[in-house]
């Protein structure tokens, strides 16, 4: 397994020069190395499935703060496995703040090549306002923490855009890993309430590169974390 990944990266690593301009200002090399992560994350998942994989934390009570998340292109369940800086992330949240304070619910969606292409799955994007307005119509006291990685960050940002100025205002944090819309807003959200982790030559959000650091978000979990709970923290005070 440490061998095909290695020789994984090293391949991909070389593909350091974007292509003209295909349609929806994708890059032919970046649907090339989308493909390619796609698939490489399908086989090194289907030989372990991870239990956490899967959250749907909205059909048990409501707690404090509600995460949502979505997961990226090719990834299983609906968080996301493997390599994906979902479950990291929602493992450094819980270790933080305990399990009995955030709900985690994940946003199920065909996380295909061709959903990244034109923008976000359509019903992935739906399905993650309407989980959204669910957990604050379901929860009204509950805090919001929103995510995604990959496609799953283009859902969030379509999500947002729709989202009501209350919905708005119960969002303390966003982050967002890998986004190929690194350039705009999330909808209504204050700049300061997200963090866009981008890392050097992922060509996905920087358009530039290879596909080798798309698959390394994982190792951003405690940032992402720690950057959620300073927001939690700083809501919390703002309204007392």
């Amino acid at each position: 397994m440490k061998f095909l990944i290695f020789t994984f990266f090293t391949l991909l690593i070389r593909l350091t020069f974007a292509l003209p301009a295909t349609s929806n200002n994708v890059t032919s090399l970046q649907v090339e190395s989308m493909r390619q992560i796609a698939a490489f994350t399908q086989n090194s998942q289907s030989l372990d499935i991870s239990p956490n994989a899967t959250e749907d934390g909205l059909s048990g009570p409501c707690k404090p703060i509600t995460m949502i998340f979505a997961k990226g292109t090719g990834e299983n369940g609906n968080v996301g496995d493997g390599s994906s800086p979902g479950p990291a992330w929602i493992a450094e949240m819980r270790k933080t703040r305990g399990l009995d304070m955030i709900a985690v619910q994940g946003v199920p969606y065909n996380a295909d090549v061709e959903g990244y292409l034109i923008g976000g799955d359509p019903e992935g994007s739906e399905r993650f306002l309407n989980i959204t307005n669910l957990a604050v119509e379901k929860c009204p006291n509950t805090r919001l923490v929103i995510g995604g990685y990959s496609q799953g960050a283009q859902l969030a940002h379509n999500a947002a855009m729709s989202f009501s100025p209350d919905v708005t205002s119960r969002v303390d944090a966003a982050v967002v890993f890998g986004d190929p819309k690194k350039s705009q807003p999330l909808g209504d959200i204050p700049p300061m309430k997200v963090l866009s982790i981008c890392h050097d030559g992922d060509i996905i959000c920087n358009y530039i590169g290879g596909s080798a650091p798309h698959l390394t978000y994982s190792q951003d979990a405690a940032k992402a974390a720690s950057f959620a709970m300073t927001q939690l923290q700083q809501s919390s005070i703002s309204r007392v």
